[in-house]
């Protein structure tokens, strides 16, 4: 199944070098690698970085001594990061009254967390490729 989802394990190493090769590396160095591009995405990260650490002080603020779940608390982040960069918005809903994630944002990250576990799980077809066609 990664196969199919990664094109065959094609990375932009293993790409053919053409016109549309030399096009695509041109505006990869050019636009999203720039240091202009790193420092207008700077504001958002930071901006992101002081939501993420006023949540875990929420958090710990509790009337009890509370867990703070970090591999929960580093999967929102940058679930957050990603949809304020593409998205121009930190929630898809309300978000919590603490500041941390909604039902909505925790469906979507739960989802693509699950998908990532399947994508990259164990599968017969890797190791006995006759098999690939059952999948």
């Amino acid at each position: 199944m990664s196969a199919r989802m990664t094109s065959g394990f094609l990375t932009t190493v293993l790409t053919p070098s053409g016109d549309q090769w030399r096009k695509m590396k041109k505006v990869l160095v050019s636009d999203v690698l720039s240091p202009a591009m790193h420092q207008w995405l700077h504001e958002k990260r930071r901006e992101e970085a002081d939501h993420l650490v006023r949540y875990v002080y929420n958090q710990c603020r509790g009337d009890g001594v509370e867990d703070v779940d970090v591999r929960v608390a580093t999967r929102h982040y940058c679930g957050n990061v990603i949809r304020k960069l593409v998205f121009g918005k930190r929630f898809f809903g309300a978000g919590a009254a603490d500041g941390g994630p909604g039902v909505e944002e925790r469906e979507h990250v739960d989802g693509l967390f699950t998908i990532l576990m399947y994508i990259y799980g164990f599968a017969v077809a890797d190791y006995l490729p006759w098999m690939e066609c059952w999948i």
